[in-house]
């Protein structure tokens, strides 16, 4: 039986969209047909949205994202040059180069 604990453990997915599209609509029409449900769902589509408005929204230069996508290939580049090393000795080796 599907009750309200079972829908509310689904609101987080249905914000990020993770819900298939029959879940998506049972929670919807559970919302719906429960009113008490329905403000409860009201509260965390509020607080979901304050959480991704309070997120920042930069975008990085052409520049800047260049340079880490470089860094990046080089980072994946160098984990596999040297045979008798691990990934973590590798990776700390990089660190150490480019600090």
């Amino acid at each position: 039986m599907m009750n309200r604990d079972h829908f509310a453990r689904k609101i987080p997915a249905y914000f990020d969209g993770t819900l298939t599209e029959r879940e998506r609509t049972e929670l919807e029409s559970f919302v719906g047909t429960n009113r008490e449900f329905a403000e409860y769902f009201k509260l965390k589509q509020a607080e979901y949205n304050n959480l991704k408005n309070s997120i920042p929204h930069f975008q990085f230069s052409t520049e800047a994202q260049t340079q880490m996508e470089g860094e990046l290939k080089e980072v994946i580049d160098n984990l596999f040059h040297t045979e008798s090393s691990n990934v973590i000795e590798k990776f700390s080796s990089w660190v150490k180069e480019k600090l």
